[in-house]
């Protein structure tokens, strides 16, 4: 159990890398079309659910193959707390900055949102037994 726990430890850390991939090629997109604060905007779009997504990840793995099936998912509950009330203090911190560019922050926001949901499309790694 342990080497499926290291496979898909790897598997959600090539998808979070994937996501901020996704996130500096749209902010670089964003910069070069020259409109003031868009690339800043996109960026923090990103930013809101990468870093939620990281801690998330952290805590549901600090546990893995562990025989105690409990603390495992107490971890997992106490990282998805996190992530849902980061999230929410982050929107409520960014969405008062000022120049942001509303339609570029939801913008990078729904992409990377919507490459976490294409990424459940593809198959976990297998466990072997």
């Amino acid at each position: 159990m342990q080497a499926h726990g290291i496979k898909l430890k790897k598997h959600v850390k090539r998808l979070l890398m994937g996501q901020c991939l996704l996130v500096i090629v749209i902010s670089t997109l964003a910069h070069f079309m020259d409109v003031d604060h868009l690339a800043v905007s996109a960026l923090l779009g990103g930013v809101v659910f990468i870093v939620p997504q990281f801690i998330f990840t952290q805590f549901s793995f600090i546990f893995m193959g562990s025989k105690n099936e409990s603390l495992s998912n107490m971890a997992m509950v106490i990282g998805y707390v996190c992530k849902v009330s980061l999230v929410m203090v982050l929107f409520l911190v960014l969405l008062q900055v000022p120049n942001l560019h509303h339609a570029a922050f939801f913008i990078t926001l729904k992409l990377v949102i919507f490459s976490q949901i294409f990424n459940l499309l593809r198959p976990l790694p297998p466990i072997k037994k």
